[in-house]
């Protein structure tokens, strides 16, 4: 029979062994992304033309760049293993990228090297404070109202809120002891000092020092069931969009200070907005729906295009042109601002999740096989 020392040994040994493993899983997402050959085969979710390089984000923190039209890619140094979902540049230099495990990061040259900005550390901490507020604005209230013996039904719903906000202060504390999850799925930036990041579970975070710091921007969004926020987008009169699960909308006028939200033409997913034609907003998603709105948000118009797949992505082209692409190698493309779309399909029938125009006037398409480049003219040609 094994002495019993030995017995506590090996133990103690499987228990080291254990927490190694835990330990090694848990930081594996905020390990650098480990180099890749074949970069165009990968799996990527969004690109753009910064104006100097084309840069594309996806899986396992993997981000490449190229300078000669997508011909020949080179990997970034960044610091995290995550899934990366979206990417913006407001100039050339300056960009940022979101992904899971509320991951931002930061480029200042262009998309060669990344640092980590903010992550779902930041983010559970930022929400776990923001509920505790919550908690104290509600009970300072109820106890005013209580001491003044206010309306008994209004006290009763107040209480019930109070109750809300404490279970909220819960569900916030256990987020920040498991640690980052929630994925960005958006990041706009009006300049190289303000923008916005967007995603699951209603996160809404906004900054106006480059990301120095980041805060929370959600309180004035009506949206107490936290439906994902998907989309980003800003009108040339600086006014501000986001668009998401169940067809949620919202606008702000004010940079981002105060949100509405907007009578809904759809109550499916909308995975993307875009300004066309300077003023007018489009958003599209689920099973193809797609909308035009000539007063920023205030009525809607269906848009034909005789597509049911989900849509993913926009570009916008000189003269009027808008591409969309998405689901079973979808590629919609309109001549008039948006009013109507041709559809034509993808020989691949891959998933399109990004277009970038290249220099040359290719368009290049991010997809879960790989980035395909193609010919403009493609969009406006069926091959099914």
């Amino acid at each position: 029979m094994p002495h019993k020392h030995h017995i506590l040994l090996g133990i103690v040994v499987l228990l080291v062994l254990l927490f190694a493993a835990y330990h090694s899983a848990a930081s594996y997402p905020f390990t650098p992304a480990i180099q890749q050959d074949r970069l165009d085969t990968h799996q990527y979710l969004d690109l753009e033309n910064t104006g100097q390089r084309i840069v594309a984000v996806g899986e396992r923190g993997l981000i490449v760049y190229s300078e000669d039209d997508g011909s020949s890619w080179q990997q970034a140094r960044v610091p995290v293993s995550v899934t990366l979902t979206a990417v913006h540049f407001p100039t050339p230099d300056y960009g940022w990228a979101v992904g899971h495990g509320s991951v931002i990061l930061h480029s200042n040259d262009g998309g060669k090297s990344w640092q980590l900005q903010y992550d779902g550390n930041d983010v559970n901490q930022a929400w776990l404070e923001h509920c505790l507020g919550e908690v104290t604005r509600i009970g300072n209230i109820l106890a005013t109202l209580e001491s003044s013996a206010s309306d008994p039904e209004h006290l009763q719903e107040l209480r019930l809120q109070l109750e809300d906000a404490e279970y909220a202060v819960e569900d916030a504390q256990r987020a920040l002891d498991n640690g980052p999850n929630d994925p960005f799925l958006d990041v706009y930036f009006l300049d190289k000092n303000n923008g916005w990041a967007v995603g699951a579970y209603g996160m809404l975070y906004k900054t106006n020092n480059a990301g120095v710091e980041w805060v929370y921007g959600g309180t004035q969004l009506s949206n107490t069931d936290r439906y994902h926020l998907y989309s980003l987008v800003v009108a040339q009169d600086g006014t501000l969009f986001t668009s998401g699960e169940l067809g949620i909308l919202y606008r702000s006028a004010d940079n981002g200070v105060s949100w509405n939200s907007l009578t809904s033409p759809y109550d499916g997913s909308l995975f993307g907005l875009s300004i066309v034609n300077g003023t007018d907003l489009l958003c599209y998603g689920l099973r193809g729906n797609i909308y035009l709105s000539k007063d920023a948000g205030a009525s809607w118009q269906a848009v034909s295009s005789e597509n049911t797949a989900s849509l993913f992505a926009d570009l916008l082209l000189p003269n009027g042109k808008v591409l969309l692409a998405g689901a079973a190698g979808a590629l919609l493309s309109s001549i008039n601002n948006g009013t109507a779309f041709q559809a034509s399909y993808h020989s691949s029938r891959n998933s399109f999740t990004g277009l970038a125009k290249t220099h040359s006037g290719d368009v290049l398409l991010a997809s879960m096989k790989g980035l395909i480049k193609i010919p403009y003219n493609t969009f406006t040609q069926h091959d099914r």
